[in-house]
């Protein structure tokens, strides 16, 4: 019969797992929920030798959380002690105009993030919006996966703005061209209230399977490996 920490181990699907230091796959995991708009959501990085990441994103600016440090695993739960140590980036969006021709003109964005890497990455789902002189919402849309998202030139309100936002970025706004033009976007995240060092979380783990976990604290949260 093999011991409790070996069953332990196999059933959470660990990388590595010895008798005191059980350790989790490292990726990134966010917050996910199927057929939902989240305004509020979670995102766990995890790094080999027990550090992590850790980001509450929300929709209303200065609510934001995020904190650095170390895990660990008792039984099924998850710990983490952060050490006050967050590292975000703190620039503002830009954007640079590309022009082009088309047989119906278009205004086009490709928007971007930078990762910790140094390497842009895609930010699908991100919210276009088209606003009056007023500041009122007359149209808009959402990039794709691939980041990329258009509209038509000629709106039937001339616009007086479009802006780029998401969760956990800062807001990208610009006056709305007079002629066809792409724009690369790179969404900047807001810089988080950190958590106090010391500060202790705890999530049950309900299951983990390649690409997955599932935590409780309050409520359940799916969280999901970007690829």
């Amino acid at each position: 019969m093999r011991p409790l920490s070996t069953l332990a181990c196999t059933a959470l699907l660990l990388t590595s797992c010895t008798a005191t230091r059980p350790e989790l796959v490292p990726g990134i995991y966010v917050e996910t929920r199927p057929n939902a708009v989240l305004f509020s959501s979670k995102e766990l990085r995890l790094y080999a030798g027990h550090r992590f990441r850790y980001f509450q994103h929300e929709d209303v600016v200065g609510t934001e959380r995020e904190g650095a440090g170390t895990y660990r695993l008792r039984g099924r739960q998850l710990e983490l002690l952060f050490d006050g140590q967050p590292d975000t980036v703190t620039s503002r969006a830009s954007a640079q105009p590309v022009p082009f021709v088309t047989d119906e003109p278009e205004v086009q964005l490709l928007v971007t993030t930078l990762e910790e890497t140094g390497h842009n990455a895609t930010v699908g789902g991100a919210t276009v919006l088209l606003r009056d002189a007023a500041g009122r919402v007359i149209g808009g849309t959402s990039t794709g996966a691939d980041g990329y998202a258009a509209l038509l030139l000629a709106q039937g309100t001339p616009p007086s703005t479009v802006e780029v936002t998401g969760i956990g970025f800062a807001t990208w706004r610009q006056a709305w061209p007079t002629q066809a033009v792409r724009y690369h976007v790179t969404l900047a995240l807001y810089p988080y209230k950190p958590y106090a060092p010391g500060t202790r979380r705890s999530f049950k783990i309900l299951s983990q399977v390649p690409g997955r976990l599932v935590l409780q604290d309050r409520d359940t949260i799916t969280l999901v490996a970007r690829p």
